[in-house]
C-alpha cells in the first residue's frame, strides 16, 4: 500500500511517496533494488529511461506502468 500528499484536487504536484508494506521479504527485495541502483550508474539510467517510455506510452493507465517495469526489476533482484 502507499500514500501520496499533494496530488490533485489536494495539490498541483506530488510532494510525499510513503510505501508500507506488512511483508518484510518485499521489504528487502525493493531497498536492495534501490541500493542496487544507487551503486550502479548504468542500471539506474536504463531504469529511469524505461520509465520515461512507460510513463509517455501508459500515461493514463498506472497499472500497466507498474507492470512494464516488472521484467526489468525481476532482472535486476534475480540475477
Amino acid at each position: 500500500m502507499f500514500f501520496v500528499k499533494g496530488m490533485p484536487p489536494f495539490g498541483t504536484r506530488r510532494t510525499h511517496h510513503v510505501h508500507v508494506f506488512d511483508d518484510a521479504k518485499e521489504w528487502k527485495l525493493r531497498i536492495a533494488f534501490r541500493d542496487y541502483l544507487r551503486s550502479h550508474a548504468d542500471a539506474a539510467r536504463e531504469y529511469a529511461e524505461l520509465k520515461r517510455q512507460l510513463a509517455e506510452r501508459f500515461s493514463n493507465d498506472r497499472e500497466a506502468y507498474t507492470l512494464g517495469k516488472d521484467e526489468f526489476i525481476a532482472r535486476i533482484c534475480v540475477g
